[in-house]
């Protein structure tokens, strides 16, 4: 895989003091700032959201310049954190991966 030999798989972990419930994530996958940048930028296509007792892989599409996408969990899972990591990306001319805004609810 590309990532792997670029040792592009990052993980973003988000932590709280306690458990919670949580239903899911909402992000805007990649960098917003205009749609140069958005191109030029890594996105995310695959992603392993991990999470105490579990994970659901989520896929994204390639063209959602500005838009918020939802990941929704078969049900609510008790935790005191969400870890994204990312499994494959769509290729931009920069080896950023971004994301511009992430949401956990």
């Amino acid at each position: 895989s590309p990532n792997r030999r670029l040792g592009l798989t990052p993980t973003l972990t988000l932590t709280a003091n306690s458990k919670q419930y949580v239903k899911g994530i909402r992000m805007t996958n990649g960098y917003c700032k205009s749609q140069r940048t958005y191109t030029k930028n890594r996105r995310i296509t695959k992603a392993s959201i991990m999470y105490n007792g579990g994970e659901t892989i989520a896929y994204f599409g390639i063209d959602n310049f500005r838009n918020l996408i939802t990941v929704t969990f078969d049900e609510p899972v008790y935790t005191d954190y969400i870890a994204i990591k990312v499994l494959e990306t769509y290729y931009g001319s920069w080896l950023d991966i971004a994301i511009s805004e992430i949401e956990v609810f």
